[in-house]
């Protein structure tokens, strides 16, 4: 299970860093670029969670 979490924070991370790369950067309004503000949240807290996960499985 701690390498699904593992892999999935990577996952994660390549999601954030791909939207965050697809930013239209001359408008950055939030109408302008709603699924990609949206994902990154959601990704962020999944990744959280992931991470969360890995560091109660390391304190066991």
């Amino acid at each position: 299970m701690k390498t699904f979490r593992i892999v999935g924070l990577i996952v994660c991370m390549a999601l954030i860093i791909f939207h965050i790369y697809s930013l239209d950067y001359e408008d950055l309004r939030f109408r302008a670029n709603k699924l990609h503000y949206l994902q990154i949240l959601v990704m962020l807290l999944v990744g959280m969670t992931f991470l969360l996960g890995v560091i109660k499985d390391r304190k066991k």
